[in-house]
């Protein structure tokens, strides 16, 4: 199973020190899964895969990771 750049480099990110789970405008998504943007000091760590393009914005707010 090859692991994709996107998951390598947001584990790095997750691993670089404590982070936050901050609650968004609405606690679930349609299936029941808690949804929550991942900060570490008020940055998002999904904008930041977005902005290094291994991943992309998906209906303005959630973050789905790409197929790079």
């Amino acid at each position: 199973i090859e692991i994709g750049a996107q998951f390598i480099r947001f584990d790095e990110l997750l691993n670089a020190g404590p982070f936050t789970l901050e609650p968004i405008d609405r606690a679930h998504d349609k299936y029941g899964r808690a949804l929550f943007v991942v900060t570490r000091e008020g940055e998002s760590l999904g904008a930041t895969l977005v902005s290094e393009g291994l991943a992309e914005v998906s209906a303005g707010v959630v973050f789905s990771l790409a197929t790079k």
